[in-house]
């Protein structure tokens, strides 16, 4: 192929204009094959997965994540990994913005709170301490549904002092990845053995752990749903469940979504 005819090739199958002149064709030549090049070590380079080796994995950054996480290292677990898709941690208490604690339930017909005990108990004190400290009182708002309110941004901060005595900067139990949600489940056998997470800002970025435990706390049951696990999603029916406040055919107004893990022998995740 002589040199015209290559220019000519060029001129069609890159959507550059080139010049016609061949002393000024070669930069342009190389400057095309050098962001190839560049391209394909940057595509190389995002198809290296972060990979972290751990004992427990906890799918997720709400209250029930936190909870989780403090437990364990609590009990001394020495590796844990919690992988959330968002910058905050705390869920309904601080991200998705409820403000008034959701715990009421019904005991005998009457309206009350939840028993308090624990990690629970511990949270409701600080949020308390935090109000009692900046408005003077405990529990400021005159909340209808609840009797415990604070700030998502303030929430936000209390979920991280609860897990900092654990982090890497402190007792180097605790890692936290933000910025990730999960794409893919790898199993062995009926047992989640690693889950791959693609970075939210940048999709072709990839992380994988691999754990002993995987704890799914996410708001939809992701690990769950990706690993083949049998579930149900619907309102839990008296029928089924028996007990308590539940009706059979509740309006559609007041049904409220549930993820419930069928954890039987056949299921895909192990206990």
């Amino acid at each position: 192929m002589n040199f015209k005819t290559l220019l000519r090739c060029l001129h069609r199958s890159a959507s550059i204009i080139l010049p016609t002149n061949p002393s000024q064709v070669f930069p342009h030549v190389l400057g095309i094959l050098l962001l190839g090049l560049f391209g394909a070590f940057a595509n190389n380079c995002a198809a290296e997965a972060i990979e972290i080796e751990t004992d427990l994995l906890i799918v997720g950054g709400n209250e029930s994540a936190c909870a989780a996480a403090v437990q364990a290292a609590r009990l001394g677990v020495k590796r844990i990994v919690l992988v959330n898709d968002i910058d905050w941690l705390g869920g309904q208490f601080s991200a998705e913005g409820v403000g008034c604690l959701d715990e009421w339930t019904t005991v005998e017909g009457k309206r009350t709170n939840f028993p308090r005990s624990g990690l629970f108990l511990e949270v409701v004190n600080r949020i308390r301490a935090h109000n009692k400290a900046k408005y003077g009182v405990e529990s400021p708002g005159n909340a209808f549904c609840g009797t415990e309110t604070i700030e998502p941004a303030a929430a936000a901060k209390l979920f991280e002092e609860l897990v900092a005595p654990y982090s890497e900067a402190r007792t180097r139990q605790l890692r936290i990845e933000r910025g990730w949600q999960p794409i893919r489940v790898e199993l062995d056998g009926n047992r989640v053995a690693s889950v791959v997470f693609e970075k939210v800002a940048l999709p072709s970025e990839r992380l994988v752990v691999r754990a002993r435990l995987t704890l799914d706390s996410s708001d939809w049951g992701d690990v769950i749903r990706l690993s083949g696990a049998k579930y149900g999603a619907g309102p839990d029916l008296k029928s089924r469940f028996g007990g308590g406040t539940r009706r059979d055919n509740p309006e559609a107004g007041q049904l409220r979504r549930a993820i419930v893990c069928d954890a039987r022998q056949d299921a895909a995740v192990g206990r």
